[in-house]
């Protein structure tokens, strides 16, 4: 007889306790989200999602230490759109911000894996090329030229280019 009148508030307890732990649960899981979340805007770019200058801060002085390490060889591509700013004041932010977004994409399509790409403001890009020769270097230097220059802008009038000015910085 005690047992029949113990058992419901038993079972009430039990339920009360699964759906706090339920709760907590989701509650773990969305603070997981919102951790990945800080993590992704603490480290990326938000117009174009490229890395950040703080994460490509902290890859290159990962990358510098891994090549003495192994004795390889790095490249660092600092690119630099010539013209963009007459996008940016002849057609508007959007149009300007679309083409940052076209050439982040463009950048990520050259690079090797393993390499990174980085926005690091404005209309200033960094890629960091691991583990790579001069000739190499030299080639995806000359390949981005060539695709920034020859590319159409969706959005800007064929007659419109864009150029790049890029600056490298081999190290043994």
């Amino acid at each position: 007889a005690w047992l029949a009148l113990l058992l419901p508030p038993f079972a009430w307890m039990g339920a009360r306790i699964g759906a706090m732990r339920a709760r907590i649960m989701r509650a773990n899981a969305e603070l997981v989200n919102a951790l990945g979340t800080i993590q992704d805007m603490a480290t990326h770019d938000s117009l174009t999602g490229l890395h950040n200058r703080a994460s490509m801060t902290d890859a290159l002085e990962h990358a510098v230490s891994r090549a003495r390490r192994a004795g390889e060889s790095l490249a660092i591509l600092f690119i630099d759109l010539d013209g963009f700013k007459h996008i940016n004041d002849e057609y508007g932010y959007m149009q300007g911000d679309s083409v940052l977004q076209e050439v982040a994409v463009l950048l990520e399509r050259v690079c090797r894996r393993g390499d990174s790409v980085a926005r690091l403001g404005g209309d200033e890009f960094v890629m960091l090329l691991g583990d790579t020769s001069p000739g190499d270097a030299l080639m995806v230097f000359e390949r981005v030229r060539t695709l920034i220059a020859e590319r159409a802008w969706r959005g800007v009038p064929n007659g419109v280019r864009l150029t790049a000015s890029i600056g490298d910085a081999p190290m043994p």
